[in-house]
């Protein structure tokens, strides 16, 4: 039987995690049920009072130019070793993402063990965290780059501290991402309080001149054999580039607050400065659609000019993603919905409503009177930056007509993704 765990019974999956992910020791597997576990969704199978497959559905926000949307960290999908390789793990994964289509999340994101698990479930890779080691000869050096920048460590009880760093964080990611996980002083606080398990912090940086932030990263202790070493993470610092704002109607408007310029620290960026030990393999987050409408309406358009696209999707988990879909545009920003539905939860219509009609009439000599056919991934890919759309087409993950590519390439994607990889 497959069913979401009452908050009392969550527990019991406990023995699962242990026996799939025996590299986390109990401080932290009781760290995670004193900050996670209350606030997550625990689907599990379970067979004669046993769990024997669980997905945990975390819940965080994405923000997107100005708009915010709810989203879901996956983690913690596993299964008994004794009944591997008998359908649990897609019934799971089938059911999470129904639950969260039906709840109007436009995409859900994790970070696999390998790609090749979820690749068949729809997933696709779409940002690969930057972290970097050095050694701590290397990382002193680091800290006296900064200079005059005045360090301290995030204090998880200083409210106001936290406050102030969640919003600086946010408008510095909005400047050099499309899409990103959006901080709050409670999520900054589980970070410091998960570094703590292993001698790390979160470090922010401020001018000395006006004691504004001027850059945040986490920082972690890790032994190699003899040689001790720094890993450095969760990057965060302005662009002096600013990303274009993506955007779409129907979320709500970020607080003027957190929409303030900035300016980095110097001309050189603390990125610049760790070039040298950057790692080549970083924590890879993977993403694909839940809501297909309203992942859809997250994006707009370059131009204002109204025109429409009409998909043909395919999907291997999703069951209300296969089909037709009616893609517009009018005056920049995006409505989206399947052919035929009705009580779709999505950005477009209320639940147990027919949805909208279309902005305006589509027409024969329109390049959407034949669909665009595209798979949930190749949607990801391109929608996420994470593969050219000429690229996709050239390799048949899309397919469409000369004039549709033409009316795609108006459409924006994001500009970059970032999400950390705190559970």
């Amino acid at each position: 039987m497959i069913r979401y765990l009452a908050p009392f019974e969550k527990e019991q999956a406990r023995p699962l995690w242990e026996q799939a992910f025996p590299e986390d020791d109990q401080i932290f597997l009781d760290y995670y049920a004193k900050t996670t576990l209350p606030g997550n969704r625990l689907l599990a199978e379970e067979e004669n009072g046993q769990v024997i497959g669980m997905v945990h559905r975390n819940p965080y926000q994405v923000q997107s130019g100005n708009r915010i949307w709810n989203s879901e960290y996956i983690v913690g999908v596993a299964t008994d070793r004794s009944r591997r390789h008998q359908g649990i793990m897609r019934r799971l994964l089938t059911r999470a993402l129904t639950d969260a289509a039906r709840e109007g999340l436009p995409f859900v994101y994790l970070m696999p063990a390998s790609e090749s698990i979820y690749r068949p479930f729809g997933f696709a890779a779409v940002h690969a965290q930057p972290a970097w080691k050095l050694t701590e000869k290397a990382y002193r050096r680091f800290l006296h780059s900064l200079s005059p920048l005045r360090l301290e460590p995030l204090r998880p009880d200083d409210g106001a501290q936290a406050a102030e760093a969640a919003a600086w964080a946010n408008r510095s990611l909005a400047g050099r991402y499309g899409c990103f996980v959006r901080q709050t002083p409670g999520h900054l606080a589980q970070i410091q309080e998960e570094l703590a398990m292993d001698a790390g912090a979160t470090v922010i940086a401020r001018s000395p001149a006006d004691g504004k932030i001027r850059l945040m990263f986490s920082q972690i202790r890790e032994q190699d054999g003899t040689a001790a070493y720094v890993r450095i993470s969760g990057l965060i610092e302005p662009s002096v580039f600013p990303a274009p704002a993506v955007g779409a109607a129907a979320a709500p408007e970020i607080p003027p607050a957190d929409r303030e310029s900035h300016s980095p620290a110097s001309a050189v960026s603390a990125e610049y400065l760790l070039r040298p030990f950057r790692l080549k393999t970083t924590p890879l987050i993977m993403a694909r659609p839940a809501d297909l409408g309203a992942f859809l309406e997250m994006f707009s358009a370059h131009v204002p000019a109204s025109f429409s696209l009409q998909l043909l999707v395919t999907d291997p988990v999703c069951p209300n993603s296969p089909g037709r879909w009616l893609w517009q545009f009018h005056r920049g920003k995006a409505r989206a919905w399947k052919h035929g539905a009705t009580g779709a939860v999505n950005q477009a219509g209320e639940a147990g409503q027919p949805n909208p009609k279309p902005i305006f009439a589509v027409t024969e000599t329109d390049c959407s009177a034949s669909p665009v056919t595209v798979s949930a991934d190749a949607l990801t890919l391109w929608l996420f930056q994470a593969a050219p759309l000429a690229f996709l087409i050239q390799k048949g993950a899309i397919r469409c007509t000369p004039c549709q590519a033409e009316l795609m390439e108006q459409i924006a994607p994001f500009h970059g993704f970032w999400a950390d990889d705190t559970v």
